[in-house]
C-alpha cells in the first residue's frame, strides 16, 4: 500500500513538473519524467533554470516602403494599352517561364491586379514579332 502511495505522489509531481515546463517553454514529456523520478528536487530545477518562452513578443523588422509605380502602373491597365493592341489574344510568361493565354485584354487586366502580371513580364500577341517586357506595349506618355 505504502509503495502505491508513493507512486501516485511521483505521477502528481511527474504531472505538475510537466504542467510547469510547458508554461516556461520546455519540454513537457522530459520534465515529467524528471519530476517523477527526482520529486521536489526536479521541480526546484525547474523553476531555477530561465525560461525559455519570450516575456514581449518581438516585433517585425519594418519592411521598405514599396517603390513608387511607374506612370504607366498608375492608371488602368486598359487605358494604357495601344489601341491597336486592344482586340488582340495575349499571352504572357510566368515567373516559371510558362506560357499562358491565350486571353483577352480584359483577362490580361484581371492577372495585373492580381499580381501575377508587372512591368517586367514578357508578353506577346500576333502584332508583336517577339515577345516584349509589358511596358515596351504600352502608350507613352502624354
Amino acid at each position: 500500500m505504502q509503495n502505491l502511495f508513493l507512486f501516485l505522489i511521483c505521477i502528481a509531481v511527474g504531472a505538475i513538473a510537466s504542467h510547469y515546463a510547458k508554461q516556461r517553454g520546455r519540454n513537457h514529456r522530459a520534465w515529467f519524467v524528471i519530476g517523477f523520478l527526482f520529486g521536489i528536487l526536479g521541480l526546484l530545477i525547474l523553476f531555477l533554470l530561465p525560461s525559455k518562452k519570450r516575456s514581449t513578443p518581438i516585433s517585425k523588422p519594418a519592411e521598405p516602403p514599396a517603390p513608387a509605380p511607374h506612370p504607366y502602373f498608375q492608371k488602368s491597365l486598359l487605358e494604357t494599352i495601344d489601341p491597336a493592341h486592344s482586340e488582340k489574344l495575349w499571352y504572357y510568361l510566368d515567373q516559371s517561364h510558362e506560357q499562358l493565354g491565350p486571353m483577352s485584354l480584359t483577362a490580361l487586366s484581371h492577372a495585373w491586379k492580381q499580381g501575377k502580371v508587372s512591368e517586367k513580364t514578357f508578353v506577346w500577341n500576333e502584332n508583336l514579332e517577339n515577345w516584349k517586357h509589358f511596358e515596351q506595349v504600352l502608350k507613352p506618355i502624354a
